[in-house]
């Protein structure tokens, strides 16, 4: 139905054939994701090999013979589930016409694995980053929370805490502090809520058309919802820069956190998140 053809698949009268070179490459990635753990490795390997990503004709009508592969591309490849035989609608996936490459049980164990390492990435990440959400939680006195942390057997535990609490006294704020990672997961795991929300996409789909008139909505949504594909190898500044682009402010209330976005700040990341993917 029209956009980029994925790898492992030629089309012929607007159906999906495989591609029995390109099929074999797809159910290599699946199989080397799983034996080596890791997109880095793999992408290692790859490119060491010799292998590239799928040959495309640019918009002057010239053909290039594909590009080595990164991260990002692979993350793309492991979560089609296109290959799975299934075709997307919107943000839905439904029985498609065309062959499967991978099977349910090969592509679940490379998503356990894709859990996993996520789990542990995205931990790593919030121990040793400084304070990503520093200048961006305010307290329900409406000032900025501080970072803060203390050190208990040699391992270092941090924290936010209110400007009422830290000059008055925990007893004078009824948030008063709260542990980074959790106030952090929580950030990063509603981002990923939002931007997978149907209307987020639509409406940055809309202002981002503006901006460049050659991206889809598909490129919207597939920029949003694998952000996280991109995140967790980020630098610490990286990440900061990021927040600091698509949130306006996180407001820490008795009765819960509210968030509130930029929306032109998002338009932004898509547009960078595309530039890489190309």
């Amino acid at each position: 139905m029209g956009g980029h053809v994925p790898l492992g698949y030629d089309v012929a009268s607007r159906k999906l054939i495989p591609n029995e070179l390109e099929t074999d490459l797809v159910r290599r990635i699946f199989n080397r994701f799983i034996r080596l753990g890791s997109t880095t490795l793999l992408c290692k390997e790859l490119n060491e090999q010799g292998f590239r990503t799928k040959p495309r004709r640019s918009r002057n009508g010239k053909m290039n013979n594909g590009f080595p592969f990164n991260k990002i591309t692979l993350y793309k490849i492991l979560h089609n589930r296109i290959y799975l035989g299934e075709i997307r609608h919107g943000d839905k996936w439904y029985p498609g016409e065309h062959q499967a490459i991978v099977d349910l049980n090969m592509w679940e164990k490379a998503h356990r694995i894709m859990s996993t390492n996520r789990r542990e990435r995205a931990g790593n990440v919030r121990r040793q980053t400084p304070a990503p959400l520093k200048g961006l939680l305010f307290g329900p006195d409406g000032k900025a929370m501080t970072p803060t942390h203390t050190i208990r057997r040699n391992k270092k535990y941090r924290y936010y805490i209110t400007n009422t609490a830290n000059k008055r006294g925990h007893e004078e704020c009824p948030v008063r502090m709260v542990r980074a990672g959790d106030i952090e997961g929580i950030v990063f795991d509603q981002i990923e809520t939002i931007f997978k929300n149907p209307a987020m996409v639509v409406s940055t789909w809309a202002v981002a058309n503006n901006l460049d008139d050659g991206i889809t909505e598909d490129d919207v949504r597939d920029g949003l919802q694998n952000i996280e594909a991109v995140w967790d190898h980020l630098y610490h500044k990286e990440q900061a820069r990021l927040l600091q682009l698509f949130i306006k402010k996180i407001r820490m209330e008795p009765e819960g956190i509210h968030i509130d976005i930029r929306t032109n700040g998002i338009n932004s990341l898509v547009l960078d998140l595309k530039a890489a993917a190309q």
